[in-house]
């Protein structure tokens, strides 16, 4: 699903995040709450080390601490997270697979 160009600025960050187990059937909570958080752009749910790679958008550095520790970090389902900056976008060329 391509993302809109808006969302792809630089300085955008994504935050590999690590859940616990919910012991929850159905729809995660974890990816929910996610979802509902202001800077998010889009929550991907994935296969290895990481459950879900949070693409958010923030000001600056304070605003990303503050997301992860003040925010992510305090929930009790999430484990660990990890951030990495997106400093550049090349998007594909349309007719591209």
């Amino acid at each position: 699903m391509p993302c809109p160009p808006a969302t792809y600025t630089p300085g955008a960050r994504v935050a590999p995040t690590r859940g616990r187990p919910s012991g929850v059937t159905g729809r995660d909570p974890t990816q929910a709450y996610l979802e509902k958080l202001p800077a998010t752009r889009h929550v991907y749910f994935v296969a290895g080390d990481r459950d879900f790679l949070l693409h958010i958008a923030v000001r600056d550095s304070v605003a990303l601490r503050e997301l992860v520790s003040d925010t992510l970090s305090l929930r009790e389902e999430v484990a660990a997270t990890n951030t990495s900056l997106i400093f550049d976008h090349a998007p594909r060329h349309r007719g591209e697979r």
